[in-house]
C-alpha cells in the first residue's frame, strides 16, 4: 500500500522531484494544510488538500498544471491525482446548496447533502 498526498494550489499540482509527495509521519509546518481529505484506491490510501497561498516552496518542490505532469508520473499516479483534482472542483464548486442556500456535508466520496433542505447531489 503506498500512501501519498495530492497537493493542489489553483489547479496546479505540487511535485517534488518529479513526483507526487509521499506520506511522512508528520507533514512539515510549510505543507500543513487544513480540510485533508482521503480516498481508497487500488489499495492505496490517497490524501487530497487544496491550499491557496503563494508561499516559498523548497527547493526540490515545484508546481505543475495536472496535464503537465502526465508525461512526468507513472499512470496509476496520475489517475490519483486526476480523481483528486475532480472531487476537489467538485467541492469547490457545491458548497452550498442551489435550492437554499445552506451549507453541503459530504455524505459519501461522490455525493453531498444540504444541512437544511437535504437536497443531495
Amino acid at each position: 500500500m503506498n500512501n501519498r498526498y495530492y497537493i493542489f494550489n489553483n489547479g496546479r499540482l505540487l511535485l517534488c522531484d518529479n513526483s507526487v509527495v509521499d506520506v511522512p509521519e508528520t507533514l512539515p509546518s510549510w505543507l500543513a494544510c487544513e480540510g485533508v481529505r482521503v480516498f481508497e484506491e487500488s489499495g492505496d490510501a490517497v490524501y487530497y488538500m487544496a491550499r491557496s497561498d503563494q508561499e516559498e516552496l523548497p527547493e526540490e518542490y515545484r508546481w505543475v498544471d495536472l496535464r503537465e505532469s502526465f508525461h512526468v508520473l507513472p499512470e496509476r499516479v496520475y489517475r490519483q491525482a486526476g480523481k483528486a483534482s475532480e472531487l476537489l472542483y467538485f467541492d469547490r464548486q457545491h458548497r452550498y446548496c442551489g435550492i437554499c442556500g445552506a451549507p453541503m456535508e459530504w455524505t459519501s466520496l461522490i455525493s453531498k447533502r444540504c444541512t437544511q433542505c437535504g437536497e443531495e447531489l
